[in-house]
């Protein structure tokens, strides 16, 4: 409980993370939508979400069930800074490009997304999050998101996400915390974080050799990842 706990910690220190409990009560209709708000946590359910685009001042939407139309009315709202997008059934996210203020994008159950190549652009980004993106095997569009400052690219809690390689990363000079929990490397290689100077936290599964590790903890000796530590390779 309290590694779960730290863990859950770094991850709202590192933007990509929130108090669940301290979250707005979630809203199924747009008629219950209070006026000026800025921070709504909204569900659809069947055509329920019709008009939120009509929220403009909205800062930060935390958004359920976003079918390809949800997706559309979503990204009319040219003021969000925060999105957080779940059980996600939209095929293309590219309208995410759209919101000029985007600062935090978290995208968690993606299942009919096939690759990254809807990444937004803008430099305004700065915090990111793909979660359970089962048919996307590449990472090479992430190697353009150069200002990411917080990164986490996983698998869910019982399905890995499997990717060929880290490469991309390693043009993501400016991240500081890199959250890659249930992700499985085909190439088993941490070589592309060696140059990322910035990095101070890495969280990750054993999903790699005990020699990357150690590699990697020269080659950034002030990186904080718990798969540095002897005791932690221990036999249970």
């Amino acid at each position: 409980m309290t590694i779960h706990h730290q863990s859950q910690k770094e991850r709202i220190e590192a933007g990509l993370g929130f108090e669940w409990d301290l979250l707005p009560a979630t809203i199924t209709r747009t008629s219950d939508i209070p006026s000026k708000t800025s921070h709504l946590n909204f569900k659809r359910v069947g055509d329920s979400h019709k008009g939120i685009g009509n929220c403009h001042g909205l800062h930060t939407l935390w958004a359920t069930s976003v079918n390809q139309d949800f997706l559309e009315e979503i990204c009319l709202i040219k003021t969000l800074d925060t999105l957080y997008l779940s059980g996600v059934t939209a095929q293309d996210l590219y309208a995410v490009n759209t919101l000029p203020k985007l600062r935090r994008l978290l995208v968690v159950g993606a299942s009919k997304l096939k690759d990254l190549a809807w990444l937004p652009t803008q430099r305004s980004l700065k915090y990111l999050a793909i979660e359970n993106l089962k048919l996307v095997h590449d990472l090479s569009p992430l190697s353009q998101l150069v200002q990411l400052q917080s990164l986490a690219v996983e698998g869910s809690m019982w399905t890995p996400m499997r990717v060929s390689c880290l490469k991309p990363l390693s043009n993501l000079t400016l991240l500081k915390a890199l959250f890659i929990t249930n992700l499985r490397v085909e190439d088993h290689s941490l070589q592309p974080l060696h140059t990322l100077d910035q990095l101070e936290l890495l969280q990750c599964a054993r999903f790699f050799p005990h020699a990357e590790f150690m590699r990697l903890s020269a080659a950034q000796p002030k990186l904080n990842c718990s798969w540095f530590e002897a005791e932690n390779w221990k036999a249970t």
